[in-house]
């Protein structure tokens, strides 16, 4: 189980969830772990209730607030996803790049044999497991809003086999793990927007320049 919970960049984050379908001996006991270099906060201000780990740097929260440890230089096992998992359960399996299209729901467990975008008014009843990227489109003049992503128990809301990268994030919700094989970036991201899951990178984890 994953504990975390709080508010960065603008953004509510509340964390308590269960991941399955990975290989090898990982450690979940963080609710925020970058595997990489750096977890970087700059120009964020908020706080997070709960452990926050790197195998590197944690860099630029002086602005933020954790009520938990912060463990910089601290490497663990990182989850790697069982992928064949996932597709013998899946709902729906598509073999090439899948963009979720604004103004539409859709349901189930999401394997992609390829990358992601979801677009702006978009809601996800499922999980979204991808081979490669997921990105969430947005831009400071075009900004990624009503997005909403709610996994059954017990799974994660995006898995990513490279990058999520996400930027513009607003009134937006994110319910369940957020897992990438490289890095996670949610830049940019503007208030009313809750992340309710952990946050586990392969790689690096950047979370800048948020206001609420």
């Amino acid at each position: 189980t994953l504990t975390a919970a709080g508010t960065v960049e603008g953004l509510s984050r509340t964390v308590g969830q269960s991941i399955i379908a990975v290989a090898g001996g990982a450690d979940f006991s963080d609710g925020i772990y970058a595997d990489g270099n750096t977890l970087n906060f700059q120009g964020s201000s908020g706080t997070i209730n709960g452990d926050i780990r790197g195998r590197g740097n944690i860099q630029n929260y002086s602005g933020m607030t954790f009520n938990g440890t912060v463990t910089p230089n601290s490497p663990t096992d990182f989850a790697i996803c069982d992928y064949p998992s996932y597709l013998a359960i899946a709902n729906n399996v598509v073999n090439k790049n899948k963009t979720f299209t604004s103004g539409n729901t859709y349901s189930g467990i999401w394997y992609v044999n390829g990358s992601v975008t979801i677009q702006k008014n978009v809601t996800i009843n499922g999980s979204i497991i991808a081979t490669g990227g997921i990105t969430i489109s947005g831009t400071n003049n075009n900004r990624a809003t009503n997005i909403n992503i709610t996994p059954g128990s017990n799974y994660p809301a995006l898995v990513a086999g490279t990058n999520i990268t996400s930027s513009y994030l607003q009134t937006s919700a994110i319910k369940g793990l957020i897992y990438a094989r490289n890095n996670v970036a949610f830049d940019n991201n503007k208030a009313g927007t809750l992340f309710n899951g952990s946050i586990l990178a392969g790689s690096n984890i950047s979370m800048k320049q948020g206001s609420g």
